[in-house]
């Protein structure tokens, strides 16, 4: 949420997904509309979701949309929602960034984005710490003046002022 553009957009974008990984719609029983879309990423057939793709790839200035689709399947298969996990994951890698913890995440690069998503969900390291969300981690570490969350409960991949019921 630091910065206004990220320069790998274009690699995650829906016509990306639409061009080189559609298999077929998907969705609600009965809806006619059917927003998700199935995808091949790598050898996996996914269903990539707005929330992930925002939040595990430009938030984290991430580009490899098979690696955000397959981190999406992970997410669900562990019972991880991908709004706080792509906070949580951005905020350490933040007070990584400033010296305020040490961790081997960082911006741009996904190499332990798999393992941390495995240590949040079974609370190993500081995945201990991350699995309590922005809030509490920024009153144990620091960093309240970056921490995005309202309430203890993590921002979505958009900007909630702008909607009158959420703002």
């Amino acid at each position: 949420f630091s910065k206004p553009h990220f320069k790998g957009m274009r690699n995650i974008s829906g016509e990306v997904i639409r061009d080189s990984h559609f298999i077929k719609k998907h969705g609600c029983t009965g809806c006619p509309i059917k927003c998700g879309r199935i995808g091949r990423f790598q050898s996996e057939t996914v269903s990539p979701e707005y929330e992930t793709i925002a939040l595990m790839g430009a938030n984290l200035e991430i580009d490899d949309i098979s690696a955000i689709a397959l981190w999406n399947e992970r997410l669900n298969r562990l019972g991880l929602d991908s709004i706080s996990t792509g906070n949580i994951i951005g905020f350490a890698m933040e007070l990584t960034e400033k010296g305020l913890i040490s961790s081997p995440l960082k911006f741009g690069n996904g190499e332990a984005i798999t393992d941390i998503l495995d240590d949040i969900a079974h609370r190993k390291g500081i995945g201990n710490e991350m699995a309590e969300g922005v809030k509490r981690m920024a009153e144990k570490f620091g960093g309240d003046d970056f921490a995005n969350h309202v309430k203890g409960l993590e921002v979505p991949a958009y900007d909630a002022r702008a909607c009158t019921g959420q703002g």
